[in-house]
């Protein structure tokens, strides 16, 4: 390779770094638009459930490993982590609007588990009658005191396939897929 070509190359790449650096920067700033909001129907504090494409899932964690077994062939897992609750903190032109979410899908589906599990009465009166659960209990109760840490990204709503109100119910719902294979 000679110089001429490495030049270039290097050319290519700075490029291509300082064009992805300008990309996510334009993700956090809120999207230019010269159109008012297509979300009028959205209200602002309000929280909605959002439902969007398995691979276009703005708070989405997704995990896998391989797990050794005591007999036998190791086993592989994936899991999924999402949150689908948003609340709406501000409407941009076009389809974007600034959501509020956790930062962690981990952590969230965590500490909103443990809340849902604590506020099913007749769940937690039965598990609280054996006595082999109070360990599992006091931990359930020590993760559901947990703060969950927000943030707020400007999202597309172009991409969601549906937009409701949540439960009337006061729990949150919290996907986790896992498969082990």
């Amino acid at each position: 390779m000679n110089r001429f070509t490495l030049s270039i190359n290097l050319v290519i790449v700075s490029l291509l770094l300082f064009g992805c650096s300008t990309f996510a920067q334009a993700q956090v700033a809120a999207p230019v638009s010269t159109s008012e909001s297509d979300l009028a129907f959205l209200t602002i504090g309000k929280t909605y459930v959002i439902i969007f494409p398995e691979d276009r899932h703005p708070v989405q964690l997704r995990e896998s490993g391989i797990t050794a077994q005591p007999s036998g062939p190791p086993s592989t897992w994936r899991a999924r982590y999402q949150v689908d609750q948003f609340v709406v903190r501000k409407l941009g032109g076009g389809s974007w609007v600034l959501l509020e979410h956790p930062v962690d899908p981990k952590e969230a589906v965590d500490v909103i588990s443990a809340r849902n599990l604590l506020g099913d009465k007749a769940k937690l009166a039965k598990l609280e009658e054996d006595p082999t659960k109070k360990e599992f209990l006091a931990g359930r109760r020590e993760v559901a005191r947990r703060e969950l840490k927000t943030t707020q990204t400007w999202i597309n709503l172009a991409h969601a396939i549906s937009i409701s109100d949540p439960p009337t119910e006061t729990r949150w719902e919290v996907k986790i897929n896992a498969e082990v294979k």
